[in-house]
């Protein structure tokens, strides 16, 4: 297996059963409102080494639709994973948690969600190491000030030039197209164009989620950036067995790079 492969693989495994302490939990979707608020930008970057033991995720099928919990978890493993396989890659890159995310978009405050941000850029909790972001992960979700959401995208903004770019991964089109727009303005990015594949069902959203982070993060990790033409994931296919063994993994298990031909992002260039 070649250097790329191995990164690649890395990246789709995990070799820990996931649980998170309350004060990073953001909460099943249908309470986003109610927690983002208050969730401490501290825990923007996650590490599987520092999450709790006071919930357990994936001890049973996870729900069609993801919940906060569960992309906050496989954040976790990925961070894990891109601090072995890269890490300097891993030193310049943020992983926000879903309720972070959330905070940022629906703070009544702009100036509130700007100081949040540059916390993000500049460190946050620093489980990477030390240094000033270049890329950044953002779930986004399409919930009100009242209600629950009911679908997710990914928001990837480059920090590298003198003005951000955000690229917004939508599964479902342009469903969280303004969403997308009005956070890109709210963190100062450019929001520009990019090709996603797209699920053929009305529930996969979260699971394109994170393994278009995934994918993205590998892509980072072999030396791609996005610059004249984006990074895109038209052919990305969602694999939500894979994701389900991430988050069941039992914390003594040995998992090797190379065990499942599921632990490979599923692109190509093109």
């Amino acid at each position: 297996m070649s250097p790329i492969d191995t990164r690649r693989a890395a990246f789709g495994t995990g070799n820990r059963q996931i649980r998170l302490e309350d004060q990073v939990r953001a909460g099943p979707v249908t309470s986003y409102a109610q927690q983002a608020g208050y969730q401490s930008v501290t825990h923007t970057v996650f590490d599987a080494e520092h999450i709790g033991d006071n919930r357990l995720v994936g001890s049973a099928p996870i729900p069609p639709l993801l919940e906060d919990e569960h992309i906050a978890a496989d954040f976790a493993l990925l961070g894990e994973a891109l601090r072995r396989a890269s890490p300097d890659i891993a030193a310049r890159t943020r992983l926000v948690a879903p309720a972070v995310a959330h905070f940022l978009r629906m703070a009544r405050n702009p100036a509130d969600a700007a100081a949040a941000f540059h916390d993000i850029i500049d460190g946050g909790r620093a489980n990477f190491g030390s240094g000033t972001a270049s890329f950044v992960f953002l779930p986004v979700n399409n919930a009100g000030t009242g209600a629950g959401g009911t679908h997710w995208s990914l928001l990837f903004v480059d920090l590298r030039g003198r003005q951000p770019v955000a690229y917004h991964y939508d599964s479902l089109g342009t469903l969280n197209s303004a969403i997308a727009k009005g956070l890109a303005a709210r963190l100062g990015a450019r929001l520009d164009g990019v090709r996603m594949a797209q699920q053929d069902n009305s529930y996969d959203c979260g699971v394109f989620v994170v393994d278009a982070t995934r994918a993205l993060a590998a892509r980072l990790a072999d030396g791609e950036r996005p610059g004249s033409q984006p990074l895109h994931l038209d052919t990305l296919v969602a694999d939500r067995q894979a994701l389900l063994d991430r988050l069941t993994a039992p914390s003594n298990a040995r998992v090797e790079v190379a065990s499942s031909s599921r632990s490979r992002e599923r692109f190509r260039e093109r």
